[in-house]
């Protein structure tokens, strides 16, 4: 029975899912409250993994290089507490919360140039990554 359980776990391989929320439609600029619209896109994302077997979820707050990095950095910090706390909110066993962990990158890892307006708004983003089992 344990060669049996050992190999049914060799089978799941974990499959992590990267979800982008962009912070211009969950926060005001420069501030870390979710805005109603921000609300719902957590609370739809909480939905769609209700019932799957999640092993970690890593939330990783990102801003774009305007104004002082050190703000930046807290910032992104907060954005992502904010993304956390309301997926607890929304979780049916909020026990589960010290599976969610969360960090700030600051503008420490852009996906889009900085130089323009568009690619500013790409770089604030919260991105959620979930760990689970097939």
């Amino acid at each position: 029975a344990a060669a049996a359980a050992a190999a049914a776990s060799a089978d799941e391989e974990p499959e992590v899912e990267t979800i982008s929320l962009a912070a211009g439609a969950t926060f005001e600029l420069g501030g870390s409250t979710l805005s109603a619209e921000g609300k719902a896109a957590v609370a739809d994302l909480v939905e769609q993994f209700k019932g799957r077997k999640v092993e970690s979820v890593v939330i990783e707050g990102h801003t774009d290089d305007s104004g002082d990095a050190a703000f930046n950095q807290d910032l992104s910090e907060k954005r992502a507490e904010a993304v956390k706390a309301e997926i607890v909110a929304n979780m049916a066993n909020p026990e589960n919360a010290d599976k969610i962990t969360t960090v700030g990158f600051g503008e420490s890892r852009p996906i889009a140039d900085n130089s323009t307006r568009e690619g500013r708004a790409k770089n604030r983003r919260v991105e959620i990554k979930i760990d689970e089992k097939k």
